[in-house]
């Protein structure tokens, strides 16, 4: 009977030990990290200003990830908060998709400890990762890209308090959806742009034959 209840007690452990095993695996294609299973402390907007001692944005610039640096670049307002740290949103979303910046305590494990961008406090899915347990806002530099990914030493978080205006991290980030169709009717551009050349050669080369016949033709009646 009592080895029947160490092992009704240990199921619960196992399995989320089970559910966090595969965690690198899982988000190495920009793909899912496994959904935290404690409950989360998100709730409601944190003060923002000097009184706070939080950020009342954030500007990200840089990262080298051609697809991770489109989502993350620009600017993050004060949203909530989450494990007693501040959550920051990004202004603007990307393909349809919220972009958080949030902290997850070691309720799972120290491992999971740290700073995460992702589309969803404790989500699924996860771009970018800080290790820093101690600061009381997102740090400035060391970001790795995905969970256990190369830190990118570009990749850059810039505070902002009380009304200081918004810092220029590049050019305006185009939607993804709208890149795509953008690179699919150029590709198209090229292929009607090619068919049309191959058109026109074929098309010359039979004016050149339908010619040669003509003159030996001409030959031909000549001699005759």
């Amino acid at each position: 009977h009592q080895q029947h209840q160490q092992q009704q007690q240990q199921q619960p452990q196992q399995q989320q030990q089970q559910q966090w095993a595969n965690v690198n695996a899982a988000v190495m294609g920009c793909g899912a990290a496994p959904a935290a299973p404690a409950a989360s402390s998100f709730g409601a907007p944190a003060a923002a200003g000097a009184g706070s001692g939080l950020p009342s944005g954030l500007t990200v610039a840089g990262c080298d990830h051609a697809t991770i640096g489109v989502i993350v670049r620009g600017d993050f307002v004060l949203h909530s908060q989450n494990h007693n740290k501040p959550v920051y949103k990004k202004t603007v979303q990307v393909d349809g998709l919220d972009v958080m910046l949030y902290f997850w305590d070691e309720r799972d494990g120290a491992n999971f400890c740290g700073w995460w961008f992702g589309p969803k406090v404790g989500g699924d899915q996860v771009w970018c990762y800080h290790p820093d347990k101690a600061s009381p806002y997102p740090p400035a530099s060391g970001w790795k890209i995905l969970y256990n990914g190369p830190v990118d030493q570009t990749l850059s978080v810039t505070p902002r308090w009380g009304n200081a205006p918004a810092a220029s991290a590049g050019p305006a980030v185009p939607n993804l959806n709208q890149t795509r169709m953008q690179q699919q009717q150029a590709l198209l551009e090229q292929q009607r742009k090619a068919e049309l050349l191959k058109r026109q050669q074929q098309l010359t080369m039979a004016q050149d034959l339908q010619k040669k016949r003509l003159e030996e033709q001409a030959k031909q009646t000549a001699t005759l």
